[in-house]
């Protein structure tokens, strides 16, 4: 019995041996392979879980409708994928998918296609946790049109958060990730966030998020991407995008998205072999979209190197780029980039760009493009309603320091734009701040170019307000060609260039003719240039306006402040300088108000005119213009050019009026270079009678100039028949040259049957000069002037010219009540008139004439 107990024991042993080696063949490649784990599906479904691929997973749970099901998928392990897990629409109540095991998992294959495709499946979640050591990674190494992860057939409502997901997609419409076309409605309200979006090995994708969509009504909208660290997308010889919500699919097949606090920037030099333009932020149609809280530029997620572009075509270079380097041979190509580069539906929901930053990035291209987007570009809106900064600005460059965005140009007078509009559109354009900007020439016949906000033909009413353009350090916008010790370089100091015609320009807006053009409280300081022909220009508005009142106004801005100058000019430079020009015809109303002017340095003499305010062209309709309440302060030029600081040519309706009041140099006004004139006001229109026209209140006093510099404090010829006063005006305290000096200079009369030129009340005083010397001087025509109650004292040449109160070749005039004294000539030559009239019939009565002193010396004559 004993041995048949031992026996039937030992048979036992090896059964249950068998036994569990047979359950270990079963079990161990589960163990071995089963690296997905599937809870809360359908019973019949989740039979095979633990997957040994994601697409595994998806085929079960595709097999049922999962109705109401709350699912879970678990990677414990690394999977191969070998074709796209795809996962088809449901009726489960969600889906989340997560690493688990502490340790980071990933995802991987070689697909050409799509590694994960959302095939219509709607609420679920890709949660990579990056805590406690779990991790996740989704990456497709394949090329062509291939993505990590695409959204299609109306997947919506889905999150992907805190992953790594990496793509090589090199086809013109792949990405890392990728929403594709809708059915029923499109591939709404999906959230792409907090995620790493890069390239998978070392080829790279040559878009990061990419969308195509279908046309409205199955466009792909309300899709949000948010927080993620978007970098290493590039193509060398296509176009490339972080996110690229294109137009392929049709008119707003892509609207609605949330774009926001994202990072984009690239880890090392990218080398382009052809001429493209490439964006972080790429928007092609729709409307409604929120881009903001972007920081696009830098070499990494924590903002320090820079992303750097270089087209090289045959270019060497040496050194390092963009430090110090130099061009060793070859020819670069016409690379060109716009960080954010929106064109949005005409007339849909209005867009916002607010509080992004466009920093640490630097260009090196063939490319001349100084209108539009130029070269490189910030913001760029094409078309559609947009609030650009209205709530939170957008910086581009930064607050301080210089050389934050760099661009090199191998030709003649590529720029860098800031903000570049277009469409027929409202825009608005406000609390932006743009600096630490630098644009070069590679050699000395060639300069670079800036324009803070640009327009090259928006139809439709613009608000531009609020924006510094110029950060509080020294010469922080720079423009002309940049070497230090033979190398070329970002933070290198201005070198003189002879030639290559470029432009700065804080403002300029080209063929606008919209209803309401408002430039108001905008500031400009800390530019400088070294090219020898740049134009600088603060604020230009042109165009035939086309609303039912059109108004312009440029009212609050300063060109320079007490802290930091407008402009220093580093080379001796004979392009026009311009403060403020309107030239829009057809509006019924003009505004330059309450402006400031200061700060115009020079380290070499120019030969530049300068224009502070221009307010120019021709039309019937312009009713009520004003220019009032403006101040040059201490300004102090070295330039053998012409100086006006107040320039006046639009005719004035017939009903209309023109009010110059309360203009005003402060402090003083200095012009070292010998030659040109300096004028306070010129008026050349040709206004009608019925107009009104008044220049009251002005004070250009304290104005020393050198040499044969004409000066003039008022120069008006006015052709028209309008009728002008000219009141309560203050010239005084000017040191002048050897050339005429006149204090108001009246060439034309008023309307037939009017009452003609009223000049009343001004102060002509403390004026020496080496030529003619007058206070008041009258031209030939017109029918009547009127001269009462102005003061001229203190005027004295020492040359052998004249020196006149009151000049008048008018054929009528009323000269009375006017006080006259303290004229003299030092010159044993010299004259002194009290009142000399040539020609007409003129009433002289009741003027008191004080001393005059000369070798030639008569009251009236």
């Amino acid at each position: 019995m004993k041995q048949i107990l031992q026996s039937l024991q030992m048979r036992r042993r090896v059964w249950l041996t068998r036994l569990c080696f047979v359950l270990g063949l079963l079990v161990s490649p589960l163990l071995a392979y089963g690296q997905v784990t599937v809870t809360g599906a359908d019973a019949t479904t989740n039979a095979g879980s633990p997957y040994a691929t994601l697409k595994a997973a998806f085929d079960n749970i595709n097999l049922a409708s999962q109705t109401g099901n709350v699912i879970v998928i678990s990677v414990t392990g690394n999977t191969t994928e070998t074709a796209s897990a795809v996962l088809n629409a449901g009726t489960w109540t969600s889906i989340t998918i997560s690493p688990t095991g502490g340790a980071t998992r990933t995802i991987s294959g070689g697909v050409t296609g799509h590694l994960i495709d959302f095939n219509g499946a709607d609420n679920v979640t890709i949660d990579g946790l990056n805590t406690g050591g779990d991790a996740l990674v989704i990456s497709n190494t394949a090329t062509g049109n291939s993505s990590a992860l695409r959204l299609t057939n109306d997947a919506s409502n889905n999150t992907i958060t805190k992953c790594m997901l990496q793509g090589s997609g090199s086809s013109a419409g792949a990405g890392v990730i990728m929403f594709a076309t809708g059915t029923a409605g499109g591939n709404d309200g999906n959230n792409i966030n907090n995620c790493n979006i890069t390239a998978a090995g070392s080829n790279l994708p040559i878009n990061a998020v990419v969308s195509t969509g279908s046309a409205s009504p199955n466009g792909n909208s309300g899709n949000t991407i948010n927080a993620n660290n978007i970098f290493d997308y590039f193509n060398a010889g296509t176009a490339s995008a972080g996110v690229n919500l294109s137009n392929t699919g049709g008119a707003n097949s892509n609207t609605g998205w949330t774009i926001t606090n994202n990072r984009f920037y690239q880890t090392a030099n990218r080398s382009y072999t052809a001429g493209n333009t490439h964006n972080a932020i790429l928007i092609q149609t729709g409307s409604g979209y929120d881009i903001s809280g972007n920081v696009i530029g830098f070499a990494n997620a924590s903002g320090t190197g820079t992303t750097n572009m270089i087209g090289v075509n045959t270019l060497v270079l040496g050194g390092t780029f963009p430090t110090s380097y130099t061009i060793t041979s070859g020819t670069s190509v016409t690379l060109r980039y716009v960080a954010i580069s929106c064109t949005f539906t005409a007339g849909g929901t209005v867009s916002n760009i607010q509080g992004n930053t466009i920093s640490g990035i630097a260009l090196l291209t063939l490319s001349g493009a100084s209108t539009g987007n130029g070269i490189f570009c910030g913001i760029s809106v094409a078309s559609g309603i947009a609030n650009i900064g209205t709530t939170t600005g957008n910086t581009i460059g930064a607050t301080t320091g210089v050389g934050s965005i760099y661009t090199a140009c191998t030709s003649t007078g590529g720029s860098i734009v800031g903000i570049n509009v277009g469409g027929a559109n409202t825009i608005n354009i406000q609390n932006n701040t743009m600096g630490a900007i630098s644009a070069s020439g590679t050699s000395a016949t060639i300069s670079g170019g800036f324009v803070g906000v640009e327009s090259t033909g928006h139809s439709g009413n613009i608000t531009i307000s609020n924006n510094t353009i110029g950060n509080a350090t020294a010469e922080n916008i720079r423009t002309g060609y940049l070497l230090s010790l033979g190398n070329l370089g970002n933070a290198n100091t201005l070198t003189s260039t002879t030639g290559g015609t470029s432009a700065m320009a804080g403002i300029r807006m080209t063929s606008s003719t919209g209803n309401i053009l408002a430039y108001n409280n905008n500031t400009m300081r800390g530019w400088a240039t070294s090219g020898t022909v740049i134009a600088v220009t603060g604020i230009s508005s042109a165009g035939t306006m086309t609303g039912t009142t059109p108004s312009v106004t440029a009212n609050s801005n300063a060109m320079g402040t007490s802290s930091l100058g407008f402009v220093r000019y580093a080379a001796a430079n004979s392009g026009a300088l311009t403060g403020i020009s309107v030239t829009n015809t057809v509006a019924t109303s003009h505004q330059i108000n309450g402006n400031d002017f200061r700060g115009i340095t020079y380290a070499v003499a120019g030969s530049h005119a300068h224009t502070y305010i221009n307010l120019a062209g021709a039309t019937a309709a312009n009713n009520v213009s004003q220019i009032n309440n403006n101040t040059f302060t201490n300004l102090s030029v070295n330039t053998t050019g012409s100086v006006t600081f107040i320039n006046h040519t639009y005719d004035i309706a017939a009903t209309g009026s023109l009010t110059v009041d309360n203009n005003a140099i402060v402090t003083a006004f200095n012009k070292g270079g010998a030659g040109g004139t300096v004028t306070g006001f010129i008026n050349s229109s040709g206004s009608p009678a019925g107009a009104t026209f008044n220049l009251t209140n002005n004070n250009f006093s304290n104005i020393t100039v050198t040499g044969a510099t004409t000066v003039d404090g008022v120069n008006n010829t006015d052709g028209g028949t309008i009728n002008k006063n000219l009141s309560n005006n203050i010239f005084s305290n000017w040191t002048c040259g050897t050339s005429q000096v006149r204090g108001m200079r009246i060439n034309f009369g008023g309307g037939a049957g009017g009452s003609g030129n009223t000049i009343n009340n001004n102060t002509i005083s403390n004026i020496s000069g080496g030529g003619v010397v007058q206070g008041i001087s009258i031209g030939t025509s017109g029918t009547i002037h009127t001269l009462s109650g102005n003061l001229i004292h203190t005027l004295s040449s020492s040359g052998a010219s004249a020196v006149t109160g009151i000049f008048s070749d008018s054929p009528t005039g009323n000269i009375q009540n006017n006080k006259i004294y303290g004229l003299s000539s030092s010159s044993a030559s010299g004259t002194v008139f009290g009142i000399t009239v040539n020609s007409g019939a003129h009433n002289i009565s009741n003027n008191l004439i004080g001393t005059l002193t000369a070798s030639t010396a008569t009251g009236n004559a």
